[in-house]
């Protein structure tokens, strides 16, 4: 709001810990902040100015991304179940954050697994692991926005852990598919 201030913003956990900072030294520049939040948690925001000048400001906070109804689903012990057909939208909250799937073909067939991303902030990474939690396959893209396919092998009833994180910089939503493949 103001032409004179240089703005600097520091970012503390509840217990006053240093998370992050951000300053600009141009006067009248805006800065944004992001960080994730854990529920229930209180969080501190400092502003000051750089130079000499001060100024009127304003602080916005947005969300950007949500928890979803699948959490916690952190690790291949906390995963949720994954039905064939119908998709699964989810979100994953920053860089930091993995969700993971169980799915188990039941009549050998092949899977097919598609990523939609739904984010332009997502660059998204899936691993499969076997049943014995052996990684098998692995699909990325560094490009923020793209989606994925991936063909899982039949094998009898076979389980399957899917874990869907970002590869670089944030998070965002993503819908998951499984579908038995035909032939």
């Amino acid at each position: 709001r103001s032409m004179t201030l240089a703005p600097q913003v520091i970012l503390f956990d509840g217990r006053r810990t240093r998370l992050r900072e951000s300053y600009d030294l141009t006067a009248g520049a805006s800065l944004e902040i992001h960080f994730t939040v854990e529920p229930n948690q209180h969080h501190y925001v400092e502003v000051l100015r750089v130079g000499r000048e001060g100024g009127d400001y304003e602080i916005t906070l947005t969300q950007d991304h949500a928890a979803d109804a699948y959490e916690p689903n952190d690790d291949a012990l906390t995963a949720t179940p994954v039905h064939l057909g119908p998709p699964l939208t989810a979100n994953l909250l920053d860089e930091q954050d993995a969700d993971w799937y169980r799915v188990t073909a039941t009549d050998g067939a092949p899977l097919a697994v598609r990523l939609e991303n739904r984010s332009k902030t997502l660059a998204p990474r899936v691993r499969v692991y076997d049943h014995n939690r052996q990684e098998i396959v692995e699909r990325h893209s560094v490009s923020a926005g793209e989606s994925l396919d991936l063909l899982l092998p039949g094998a009898g009833d076979a389980t399957y852990y899917l874990e869907v994180a970002p590869m670089t910089g944030g998070g965002g939503p993503y819908e998951l598919r499984v579908n038995a493949k035909a032939g």
